[in-house]
């Protein structure tokens, strides 16, 4: 599935209060709309395997610690404006790898959930297959792969055909 996010969807998530669980900027960047929409969606697991992908000093990943076992696939390198510096925070396990590398370390079949929040706009098109099938290996049969995906389309007065060629070259791999 494919979907982008309204504001009026957005709004009701802020409203529901769930940020208040979640370490964000107390403003509503994109960033914070971003982690909105991951924490509403999985908010309520419970007892499941849970990577981010690319979460380099997570907001999220903290309380989905709580209940749940959660590990951080990062190289921290730097990658789209992304840390060099490892955040050791407790309950969260760091993997030094980017998805698409086929690491040992990442079992296949061992994760009930995977996520992104603004990874694979950076990922060059050429591994987008790799960061797939990397993720479908490791994904439990019913387990769900979720990205967020940062995209600026222009008003309808400018072209758009190469944002939009690019939002479509990636969600032709997520159906």
């Amino acid at each position: 599935m494919f979907k982008f996010i309204t504001k009026h969807e957005f709004w009701n998530i802020v409203d529901s209060g769930c940020l208040n669980n979640i370490s964000h900027y107390p403003d509503h960047r994109l960033k914070t709309v971003e982690d909105a929409v991951i924490w509403n969606l999985i908010m309520d697991s419970k007892g499941l395997v849970i990577g981010e992908i690319g979460g380099g000093n997570s907001r999220v990943l903290p309380a989905l610690a709580k209940t749940n076992t959660c590990l951080n696939i990062d190289k921290f390198e730097g990658s789209g404006n992304g840390p060099t510096e490892v955040d050791t925070q407790s309950k969260i396990k760091n993997v030094f790898c980017d998805l698409g590398d086929f690491s040992e370390e990442l079992e296949e079949n061992s994760f009930d959930i995977l996520f992104s929040i603004s990874v694979v706009e950076h990922i060059p098109s050429k591994n987008l297959k790799a960061l797939f099938d990397d993720s479908i290996r490791i994904l439990k049969p019913g387990g769900k792969l979720i990205h967020i995906i940062d995209t600026a389309l222009k008003d309808s007065s400018c072209d758009n055909s190469n944002e939009a060629g690019r939002i479509f070259e990636i969600a032709s791999f997520m159906n």
